[in-house]
């Protein structure tokens, strides 16, 4: 039985795919350097082709698209991104993928950014904030109690609502950073492995290493079957799990 794409072991560092392992290194954080680290993965196992065109700017090629349940919920959706934004063209340019324009890019950005949390969640590498969540609400109440009291002794409206603007916008900065997954022990300890040995997911450097040809490599399982040699483990250590 061939393993399924949807579950990783949290338990290995080495085993975790590259995207999960910029998203650690970036404090649980999806940004656009760990988009692209999803593209070149996708690249790597084959999906995609990134290429150079003659101005240097990196293009993006469908090369062949899975079937359910080959790759993970949140590289089905970075393939999606690649389909809807290259329609009826040959390629799309890198930098049309993770360009903000176009009303379907805020539903698409959130639907990836929770597929890539959900899986690192259900590896235990992340957590909700929840104590940020209980230290806003208890003070929230008290002090809204509070300030409505010295509306009234000071009958001035004007300034008890003034206090109670300034109060929900404080509790809406604190619940949303409560929202914000932060990293379990097992996370914390999976990201200083990969600052300790490397590897080039880390942040802004993922865009700068865009390979000079085109991907998937010569040294992948994909081309390496297509040259008649059998892949060796040090070639697929670094592929998606």
């Amino acid at each position: 039985m061939e393993p399924n794409p949807r579950q990783m072991s949290s338990q290995d560092p080495r085993e975790l795919p590259p995207t999960i392992v910029a998203y650690l290194l970036n404090d649980a954080k999806v940004n656009e350097a760990v988009f692209t680290r999803a593209l070149l993965s996708l690249g790597e196992a084959g999906w995609l082709r990134i290429e150079p065109e003659d101005a240097g700017v990196p293009v993006v090629r469908i090369n062949r698209l899975p079937v359910s349940g080959q790759v993970r919920p949140f590289e089905q959706l970075a393939l999606d991104r690649v389909v809807r934004r290259t329609g009826t063209a040959t390629n799309v340019p890198l930098s049309a993928l993770t360009s903000n324009e176009g009303d379907d890019y805020e539903p698409w950005w959130k639907r990836f950014r929770e597929a890539i949390t959900a899986q690192a969640r259900e590896a235990g590498l992340v957590t909700r904030g929840m104590r940020d969540f209980v230290a806003c609400t208890v003070p929230f109440g008290l002090s809204t109690a509070a300030g409505i009291a010295a509306a009234i002794a000071a009958s001035s409206i004007a300034a008890g609502f003034g206090a109670g603007v300034a109060m929900m916008i404080a509790c809406s900065i604190i619940v949303a950073r409560a929202d914000r997954p932060k990293l379990t022990d097992q996370g914390k300890a999976a990201a200083d492995w990969w600052r300790q040995h490397g590897g080039g997911f880390d942040g802004a450097v993922i865009a700068d290493r865009l390979p000079p040809g085109a991907l998937p490599s010569p040294h992948s399982p994909e081309s390496l079957a297509a040259q008649g040699a059998a892949p060796t483990a040090a070639t697929t250590q670094d592929q998606p799990q």
